[in-house]
Order: C-alpha cells, then structure tokens, then sequence
C-alpha cells in the first residue's frame, strides 16, 4: 500500500484512516477527528443531500 486512504465503514459506522506511518496517521486523525473544518465540511455536505458513506479519499505517495 503507497497510499493514505480515508473512507466511512458502514460496519463500524465511523471513519476508518489507512495510512502509510504513524507521522501521516496522526496528521490524518487530526484533521477528521480534531478539526471543525472537516467536520464543517462533511455537514456542509449532508445538507446538500450527498451520500457520504461512499466519500472516499486518497492520495498516493511519490
């Protein structure tokens, strides 16, 4: 895996963060669980009528 992930598991019900180290897992977990601009964001969203059990975001690594 050379990519950091971040998706909603409708098993646990909750954002599930795959990362590549702990350095970039702890950055992620920051800005989903930590920062109002994500949460804001996702909201902002709901409100807008998407589905965002199917939000899926991922970047690769260089």
């Amino acid at each position: 895996m050379n990519q950091l992930k971040i998706r909603w598991s409708k098993r646990e019900k909750d954002w599930i963060i795959d990362y590549l180290n702990k350095p970039d897992g702890w950055l992620t977990h920051g800005f989903v669980r930590g920062d109002d601009t994500f949460s804001e964001w996702i909201k902002e969203f709901k409100i807008r009528g998407y589905d965002l059990t199917t939000l899926k975001i991922s970047i690769k690594r260089k």
